[in-house]
């Protein structure tokens, strides 16, 4: 890979890092100048990278989801439904411990932002089919 399409997948994932960072220590949406900032790049070099802050958030709440979601397995076979519901709270309190501050924001901004309300749809969506593949695993 060329040493510049490295640099620039490497400036994209830490303005991606800076942003979620800042979310869930700020415990609000980062303004640009705020995540170019934690992220050693210039503003403009933000806008380069993702043409406004709907798309970033976008690209956050995937690097969120491939970041945490692993930890929702599927029902393991031949557990009574007591074991099945034990495992399926552990596996949530597991994956609300590591994604608990940036949900809050998104659910906070949710009503004004396409991005943010589509992805939590997309991930109350998501959990339910957990919770009936866990309760039913037939």
């Amino acid at each position: 890979m060329d040493g510049r399409v490295l640099r620039g997948e490497l400036n994209r994932q830490a303005i991606v890092d800076a942003a979620l960072a800042l979310v869930s220590e700020e415990g609000t949406l980062p303004t640009a100048q705020s995540i170019a900032a934690r992220a050693g790049v210039a503003k403009r070099s933000l806008f380069h990278h993702f043409p406004d802050m709907e798309s970033l958030f976008a690209h956050a709440a995937e690097t969120q989801a491939a970041r945490h979601w692993h930890v929702l397995q599927p029902p393991v076979p031949g557990p009574d439904l007591s074991e099945r519901i034990a495992a399926a709270v552990q596996q949530r309190a597991r994956l609300f411990e590591s994604i608990g501050d940036v949900r809050r924001i998104a659910v906070r901004y949710e009503t004004g932002s396409e991005v943010l309300a589509d992805r939590m749809k997309e991930s109350r969506s998501g959990l339910r089919r957990h919770v009936r593949r866990m309760l039913n695993p037939e």
